[in-house]
């Protein structure tokens, strides 16, 4: 199987229209997150989606439990807001002022189905490790 790990979601800067797929450091982990990025050509075209590799800077998910996947030889993905370690836009980032009010529910619904539909589209192809 693979981790679709969600973390991070629903922030969005006023104008910003990116949001993340990060692959872990294995082939497998970028084959699915090219299968996440078609999900979200489908699901999500409104959004600038961004396709990290794990070292880039603009990457997040070293930052994330989705690196413990990773280490274990898990296939992982990360799914998540424009943040990375280039850019921390959320100024509400593990604070008590992060709340519901504050997400952006269109941008974290599209990330969402994503997810979904990424994690259908594998069971479909049959995926294992």
């Amino acid at each position: 199987g693979a981790n679709i790990n969600m973390d991070m979601m629903g922030h969005r800067t006023k104008g910003d229209r990116i949001f993340q797929i990060n692959a872990g450091s294995t082939e497998s982990s970028w084959n699915v997150a090219q299968v996440a990025l078609h999900a979200a050509k489908i699901h999500a075209p409104e959004w600038d989606i961004k396709v990290r590799h794990p070292w880039s800077k603009e990457s997040y998910i070293t930052q994330t439990d989705a690196m413990l996947f990773d280490y274990a030889g898990y296939t992982t993905i990360l799914i998540n807001e424009h943040m990375n370690l280039s850019r921390r836009a959320n100024p509400y980032y593990h604070q008590s002022q992060d709340t519901y009010e504050k997400v952006d529910l269109d941008y974290a619904i599209s990330q969402t189905k994503v997810a979904i539909e990424t994690a259908a589209r594998m069971a479909e192809l049959g995926f294992r490790e």
